[in-house]
């Protein structure tokens, strides 16, 4: 994935600091916290611009905020504004990636469901369960 492009296509400024942290976003194979990002970016981005820069590409849509359950919220790349989803152990913590949510169909029963609304313009969708090792 180009960084550069990514960054330029959705409006933001292709900084030194922008690059690093949406390289290493890259580069994990789960998502990660702010606090854990900023705590191995240390040396090169100050932690405050490690949460700016966070915020910004949250905004622009090529980063995602997740929710896995352990108190604080992760957050990965999503280029596409949508990303995937994540099943969670909840005793070993570990993480599987999920592709398919049939997201035009929830979506739609969603719509029926939730009167006075007109549209759906995201979601967080992640499941919770026992890895084969926990189980």
């Amino acid at each position: 994935m180009d960084i550069v492009s990514l960054l330029r296509d959705s409006g933001l400024r292709a900084t030194k600091s922008r690059i690093a942290v949406l390289s290493f976003l890259e580069q994990q194979r789960v998502p990660i916290s702010i606090s854990e990002i900023a705590e191995k970016l240390g040396a090169v981005v100050d932690p405050v611009t490690v949460y700016r820069i966070i915020d910004a590409a949250k905004g622009a849509g090529i980063v995602k905020e997740v929710n896995l359950g352990t108190g604080s919220i992760s957050y990965e790349l999503a280029p596409d504004g949508h990303g995937h989803h994540h099943v969670v152990c909840t005793s070993c913590h570990k993480i599987a990636d999920v592709s398919s949510c049939h997201e035009e169909l929830l979506s739609r029963d969603a719509l029926k469901e939730a009167r006075g609304f007109a549209s759906i313009t995201g979601h967080s969708l992640e499941f919770f369960g026992l890895c084969k090792s926990c189980s």
